[in-house]
């Protein structure tokens, strides 16, 4: 630290109530490592990982983006190191791994936590101690007294899951060559889009969608969404615990995460093209076996404690705990749930939400980067391809029916905290993303509204505060969306800053966009589409993840500059006239409470 001293710790985080059994779990799992030393396997482990980094830097530094070099470039002179190839790292560290045994490992452990350097044991949160000198270091010695055993034998695994059943057939095969993008489509009736590209070297970005997500959530299991997104992965596979699968995949360029996205359960993942079939096995795994294991709901119990004990304390709470479902009419599918729904959703009610969804749900799946498309099709015939036959995907009508309230909403919050900060959020009720012309022109329009704040809140309150505008607009709920704007500041200047914002969007509504405004939001908009149209995540999430669920998607990305660039001022007027109105804005302020209130 500083170039001043070096420290080794041991963290953990628990239940305010459990901090001795925590401290415990720390203190004899550091004393029989210590004691007992590491076994091979966990060593291969540890090695496996970092060459695999090592590796992929490697095969993957030809693309690196100027920023990334820029900024590490710079990093290196901050810090007085030598800025070094990837290819020289691997040369320097891997005779290195290759020479590390487990008792050179032990030895650098007992050499670092030698005791006649001294223990410091630090307990934080929101707890109270009467003595808390004592009461820590009496934890502390009685853990010291508990004899610790040898740790069990570590077991060498094999990852569980690589027959799904016969490979399934190719029904269907479009290409889309001005966009390079094949759309294919098995007798299961899942559905691949691919598109190769030489934006990242060695690199495979993918996302699997399956059945409806939030728009099939039960109406009488509040926050199972919340519930469920928390809980899966910490659940592992039905053969393979979470950390049985992070033994098995060591080495490997693999990962999944997920998500409970507004119109499906959304799986995706990083790998390369050696790792590319592993990768599609693990998420047809998830799909067709997911553990559901006790410890998630223990790791989710603690979590959430600690989650809404926060947001309890910070003017950023109110905003989402409260607002997106005020302005929502109350639909509890927004914002993030109230505590006492999140707390009382179960495993079983997550198993039988998500098995009768997994079994027959619609699947798209979206792959972009360095890999070969014939391969790729073949792992996805033997993988996601081999599952039964999956059902049309609704159209889910009536779960996509969700609107604004009819009047303007005046709300401020007070929140026990003793940050000095205050929050002011405007909103105005907009549209869907549907009508992409209109998406586009309500973007600009954010953005220009996004430069009036700058202005005028810096002219009536004399500081550099950063307010942000923009659009928000759904594409999977009907009709809904809005423009808004927020800042953070000083909590005696809110009124003067919510007012001073309000004024902006008046202006705006009376007197409409100007040519100069225009040029100025435009050039930054047309700039990031061209960037974006060399990088694979613009195509991944924007384009490939839903083309054939939502075929627009592919004219959307044709038109993108000249969309943009087609958009004029009296455009935006309109549409500030139509969407501004100044007694359509809601208001929402979040403080710190006055120190007398409780």
């Amino acid at each position: 630290q500083f170039n001043f001293f070096s420290n080794a710790s041991v963290e953990l985080t628990c239940k305010p109530e459990q901090w001795r059994d925590a401290l415990f779990v720390g203190e004899q799992e550091l004393r029989r490592a210590l004691e007992f030393g590491f076994q091979q396997p966990e060593l291969d482990e540890a090695v496996a990982v970092v060459r695999n980094s090592l590796e992929q830097a490697v095969r993957s530094a030809a693309t690196r983006r100027s920023e990334g070099l820029a900024s590490n470039l710079v990093a290196s002179i901050i810090d007085e190191n030598v800025f070094t190839h990837p290819s020289t790292m691997l040369e320097l560290y891997l005779p290195a791994l290759a020479k590390i045994t487990v008792e050179d490992c032990q030895a650098a452990l007992r050499e670092t936590w030698d005791e006649k350097t001294g223990r410091r044991i630090f307990v934080t949160g929101n707890l109270t101690l009467d003595q808390p000198e004592q009461q820590i270091i009496a934890a502390y010695e009685a853990s010291r007294a508990v004899a610790v055993t040898p740790p069990a034998e570590v077991q060498q695994l094999e990852f569980a899951y690589t027959d799904f059943g016969a490979p399934g057939k190719v029904s269907a095969q479009r290409e889309v060559e001005d966009l390079g993008i094949s759309l294919i489509r098995f007798d299961n009736d899942v559905r691949l889009n691919l598109k190769p590209t030489d934006f990242e070297a060695d690199r495979v970005r993918l996302t699997v969608r399956v059945g409806g997500g939030r728009l099939t959530e039960p109406a009488d299991k509040p926050a199972l969404s919340f519930f469920v997104g928390n809980i899966f992965m910490l659940g592992g596979l039905g053969r393979h615990s979470v950390d049985d699968l992070q033994r098995i995949l060591a080495g490997r360029t693999v990962g999944t995460n997920f998500a409970v996205d507004s119109d499906a359960f959304l799986f995706s993942g990083t790998t390369n093209r050696e790792n590319l079939l592993l990768q599609l096995q693990l998420i047809t795994a998830y799909i067709t076996d997911p553990g559901f294991r006790p410890e998630a709901l223990r790791q989710f119990e603690k979590g959430v404690e600690v989650y809404y004990t926060r947001l309890s304390n910070t003017v950023e709470g109110p905003l989402s705990l409260e607002v997106p479902r005020l302005l929502a009419n109350g639909d509890l599918r927004f914002g993030v749930p109230p505590k006492e729904h999140a707390t009382a959703r179960t495993l079983e009610e997550a198993r039988e939400w998500l098995t009768a969804e997994f079994a027959r749900g619609a699947i798209e799946i979206g792959i972009v980067g360095d890999f070969d498309p014939t391969e790729a099709t073949q792992f996805v015939a033997q993988t996601l391809g081999a599952l039964p036959t999956r059902a049309p995907k609704p159209p889910y009508s009536e779960a996509r029916k969700v609107s604004f309230p009819s009047a303007a909403i005046t709300r401020s919050f007070f929140v026990p905290t003793v940050i000095n900060k205050g929050i002011a959020q405007l909103y105005w009720e907009a549209t869907d993303s549907r009508n992409v012309d209109i998406a586009r022109r309500l973007s600009l329009l954010g953005s220009v509204l996004n430069d009036r704040l700058r202005v005028q809140i810096r002219e009536e309150t004399g500081k550099t505060y950063s307010p942000s505008a923009g659009a928000s607009l759904s594409d999977t709920y009907e009709g809904y969306g809005h423009l808004s704007a927020s800042a953070i500041v000083s909590p005696d200047e809110t009124r003067v800053v919510a007012d001073a914002m309000k004024q902006a969007a008046t202006d705006l509504f009376t007197n409409g966009v100007t040519e100069e405004e225009l040029t100025r939001a435009k050039q930054p908009a047309l700039a990031s589409v061209k960037k974006s149209m060399r990088t694979n995540p613009y195509w991944l999430g924007s384009v490939l993840g839903a083309a054939q669920e939502q075929p627009e998607r592919l004219d959307w990305a044709r038109t993108r500059l000249s969309g943009i660039e087609a958009i004029t001022a009296g455009e935006l007027t309109e549409l500030a006239k139509r969407y501004l109105a100044p007694d359509k804005v809601h208001e929402f302020l979040s403080l710190p409470a006055p120190k007398e209130q409780p």
